[in-house]
């Protein structure tokens, strides 16, 4: 699998590597084999949890099941960490490539079966943001057109999507 299928796959379906919001800590453990940095925030008993993975961030709420309550895919890191991708790809298979274009992404939805439903993009001077209330993901893509690929991605490339509850869009 290439990045654009991917990073298709996870907007189309609001998951990432078989798991969602929602899924227990004990779940995700399961299908996770990457190497993580952890860190707690907050009081005991109301503490949230956080999993840096590289490509991607995980929080989880509600000690001490730990439940998942948002997914970062972070896509900019790929660019600037050249040793990531060849990791992501030596555990899971999927090939990644510094940058994605969002319009190869777009692409793509198209070829799993249509477009997915967006709403209009939020955009400011720095990104163009894509939501789709259906699956709870939003997509940043660089929207300065003055951006060039570099140390990190450049006009119309990927920077992060997020993973939420869809009630919270």
């Amino acid at each position: 699998m290439n990045g654009p299928e991917f990073i298709a796959r996870a907007v189309a379906t609001g998951s990432v590597f078989d798991f969602s919001v929602g899924a227990k800590l004990a779940a995700v453990d399961k299908k996770i084999t990457l190497d993580y940095i952890e860190e707690f925030q907050g009081r005991r008993g109301k503490r949230s949890l956080r999993r840096d993975y590289g490509l991607f961030e995980v929080t989880f709420i509600g000690e001490p099941e730990w439940v998942c309550q948002s997914v970062v895919l972070e896509i900019h890191r790929l660019s600037s960490m050249p040793d990531l991708a060849d990791k992501v790809k030596g555990l899971t298979g999927i090939d990644l490539a510094p940058y994605t274009a969002w319009s190869d992404v777009e692409d793509e939805l198209q070829r799993l079966g249509g477009s997915q439903p967006f709403d209009p993009p939020s955009v400011t001077q720095e990104y163009r943001t894509y939501r789709s209330k259906t699956t709870g993901v939003s997509v940043h893509v660089i929207g300065d057109p003055a951006s060039a690929r570099g140390v990190y991605p450049g006009h119309g490339d990927i920077w992060s999507l997020d993973i939420v509850d869809p009630k919270f869009l």
